[in-house]
C-alpha cells in the first residue's frame, strides 16, 4: 500500500497529490522570489560600493594631470567609465524590456536559456517569438556627457596648464631689464 500510495502521489492521482503539488508550488514561487530579491540587494550593494570606490579613485587621480588627461581622453574615445556605466544600464533597461514583453510568460520548468550574460528557464510551451524580440544596441556616451562627467578633470587640466604660465608671468613683469 506504500507503493501504492506513494506512487499515486507522484503521479497526483490522488486529491493529497494535488493538494501537495499546490502547496510546493506556491513554496517554490515564494522561495524564488525571496531568492530574487536577496540577489537584488546584494547586486546593489555591490553597485553602490563600486561606484564609491572608482569616485574616490577619480577623485584622487584627478590630482595628477597624465590621469587627469587620461580619464577625459578615455571618456572622449567611448572606452572610459562613462561608457562601461551607460552599457550597464542598457544592459538592465534592456533586460527589463525583455522580462515586461515577449520573455513575460516564462516560468520555472525544462528548459535553460541563455541570452547574453543571463539565462532563465522555461518550458517547451512558454517559448517567445525570438524574432519579434529587437536587438540589443548600446548608446554610447555622448560628448557632452563626457565633459559633463569629467569636468573636475578639465578644471585640474585647465589648472595644470594655467598656474605655471601665471607663475612665469609674474615672474617675467617683476624682473627688472634696466
Amino acid at each position: 500500500q506504500t507503493d501504492q500510495l506513494n506512487s499515486s502521489l507522484i503521479r497526483g492521482e490522488t486529491p493529497e497529490a494535488e493538494q501537495f503539488e499546490d502547496e510546493y508550488l506556491r513554496l517554490t514561487e515564494r522561495l524564488n522570489a525571496e531568492k530574487a530579491s536577496r540577489l537584488r540587494a546584494i547586486d546593489d550593494e555591490y553597485e553602490r560600493e563600486l561606484r564609491r570606490q572608482r569616485q574616490l579613485s577619480y577623485s584622487l587621480s584627478i590630482l595628477s594631470p597624465a590621469a587627469a588627461y587620461g580619464f577625459l581622453a578615455s571618456d572622449f574615445a567611448g572606452t572610459g567609465d562613462l561608457a562601461y556605466e551607460n552599457f550597464q544600464d542598457d544592459v538592465s533597461d534592456y533586460y527589463a524590456q525583455l522580462r515586461s514583453g515577449p520573455l513575460i510568460k516564462l516560468s520555472a520548468s525544462a528548459v535553460r536559456v541563455r541570452i547574453g550574460g543571463s539565462s532563465f528557464w522555461m518550458s517547451g510551451d512558454d517559448a517567445p517569438d525570438w524574432d519579434s524580440i529587437s536587438a540589443f544596441s548600446p548608446s554610447p556616451p555622448s560628448l557632452v556627457e563626457a565633459i559633463q562627467e569629467n569636468v573636475w578633470a578639465v578644471v585640474s587640466l585647465g589648472l595644470y596648464l594655467l598656474l605655471p604660465f601665471l607663475i612665469a608671468y609674474v615672474s617675467f613683469i617683476r624682473y627688472d631689464v634696466r
